[in-house]
């Protein structure tokens, strides 16, 4: 059973008190005989306790002086706890409190240094590297090095690099500085708040393909699973989905499809709006009855392709197109999720073929990293709040995520 700090103190003074009395009469104080007087004692009581008097009785001396000397016990038990509790346990909870206090108010603030650094630079991309405090920072003659050791990059990724200072620094005097192991290849850029600089990775991001066919057609459904088979799901992994081969969307409210059929024109006889995506293509060259009210691109071709390219027109009523490509059209593209054991379509659609890309970043590259910072010349300390470097991936920067 728990026991109250004065109970334990009380106890104390009792088995004391036991001791010199059995060694006053002569009687060795072994453990059995001291429990023994301790059971008739409650030590939830104080030790003083008033003695039954009468009217007439005599003055007792010894009783008295012993009254007083079990009084001056508990008041000096009161005292000793009074002591501890107020001065002694205060402070150490305060201490501890005031520690806490302090490392909570330092968290706090590295995370609203980091959290204003990557919200006011991108919301883009995955973060690699982070470090607020302890910066390796050495050199002189006016050029500063701030070291920030071995960062695992994905190869084909594009770098965002981004810094904080208490100096006020020109970004164009920053330069971020990655090396693979002893190659001489070095990977420069600046801040990304510098003229939106990035920086890219050799290598590419590993892409596994996957056929699939929903067997309901035409009806219009959302969140639906779609795994394929012979896909093992990661949820570390990205899943694209392009839906609708060969076709292309139509419409500014109300989406519909219609097939591309090559060398077939289309006409519209209302104004709309169509899109679609041209995948592992290398060109794509049109033909228009009259220019497009507006599309996101230039002149009647394009080439040099990347992997995913997104096709966008608005056109007025009597709008007649065609075109050629070497690549595969897709009227819609979206990012699955996974769910329990399935791969789930986002959104709805009556669309039942769809093409699934997976990808992984695969085994990351270990690169050596460096900030180098020229021009310093104040004679001020160099004071960092924070440096971040973040990974975007194709598919971010092409806008499909």
């Amino acid at each position: 059973m728990e026991q109250y700090s004065d109970q334990i103190k009380k106890i104390a003074y009792y088995k004391e008190r036991i001791i010199n009395t059995l060694a006053r009469q002569g009687v060795y104080p072994d453990n059995a005989l001291i429990k023994e007087h301790m059971n008739n004692i409650n030590s939830k009581l104080a030790i003083y306790s008033a003695p039954d008097v009468t009217t007439g009785e005599l003055f007792d001396a010894e009783e008295f002086n012993q009254s007083i000397l079990e009084i001056m016990a508990d008041l000096k038990i009161l005292y000793e706890l009074a002591y501890k509790i107020c001065i002694e346990d205060y402070n150490e909870v305060r201490a501890y409190a005031v520690t806490h206090i302090k490392q909570l108010e330092s968290l706090a603030k590295s995370y609203q240094i980091k959290t204003a650094l990557e919200v006011d630079s991108t919301y883009l991309g995955k973060t690699i590297f982070y470090q607020g405090s302890g910066f390796n920072i050495s050199g002189d003659n006016g050029v500063k090095k701030i070291i920030l050791g071995e960062i695992d990059i994905t190869p084909g990724a594009k770098l965002v690099c981004i810094i904080d200072t208490v100096n006020d620094i020109d970004p164009a005097n920053i330069s971020f500085c990655f090396r693979y192991g002893r190659s001489d290849t070095e990977l420069l850029g600046s801040p990304y708040n510098y003229n939106k600089d990035v920086i890219k990775v050799p290598g590419e991001m590993k892409c596994s393909t996957y056929e699939y066919s929903s067997p309901n057609n035409g009806i219009l459904r959302s969140a639906f699973p779609m795994t394929p088979e012979g896909l093992k799901l990661n949820r570390d992994n990205a899943y694209i989905v392009y839906g609708g081969k060969d076709k292309i969307q139509i419409g500014y409210t109300s989406d519909r499809y219609i097939t591309k059929v090559s060398g077939v024109t289309n006409q519209f006889d209302e104004a709309g709006k169509l899109s679609f995506y041209v995948v592992n293509g290398t060109y794509i060259d049109f033909n228009f009855n009259k220019e497009p009210i507006s599309k996101n691109f230039t002149g009647t071709s394009e080439h040099d392709l990347p992997k995913h390219k997104k096709i966008t027109m608005e056109y007025s009523a009597g709008f007649a197109f065609d075109f050629t490509t070497d690549g595969t059209i897709y009227a819609t593209c979206d990012k699955a999720y996974i769910r329990g054991n399935d791969l789930m379509y986002p959104n709805m659609t009556t669309l039942n073929d769809f093409m699934i890309e997976e990808y992984s970043s695969g085994d990351k590259t270990p690169y050596g990293s460096v900030v180098y910072i020229n021009n310093f010349n104040t004679g001020d300390l160099l004071r960092v709040n924070a440096i971040a470097v973040k990974e975007i991936n194709e598919l971010q920067e092409e806008g499909l995520q």
